[in-house]
């Protein structure tokens, strides 16, 4: 694969990474010879599909009025 330059920052995806590790913990924790076989693999695995860091990309949360929340909470929220 050639280098890519990309227009914001790379950063691991936290979904993969979260589920290789919880399907690769039982190696990582009571087999310590396979370290060196397990950790190539999660490597692989965290730099297979990084997410970019935008910033500014969070917008604002509509914020629900009193009666609103009176609302959900007496009735919809059963």
């Amino acid at each position: 694969m050639g280098c890519q330059t990309f227009k914001n920052p790379q950063l691991v995806n936290h979904a993969v990474s979260f589920n290789a590790i919880k399907h690769h913990a039982f190696e990582l924790l009571y087999h310590e010879a396979d370290m060196d076989e397990v950790m190539p693999c999660l490597t692989r695995l965290f730099l297979q599909n990084p997410t970019s860091n935008r910033p500014h990309r969070k917008p604002p949360r509509k914020k629900a009025s009193p009666c609103q929340e009176a609302d959900f909470l007496r009735r919809r929220k059963k």
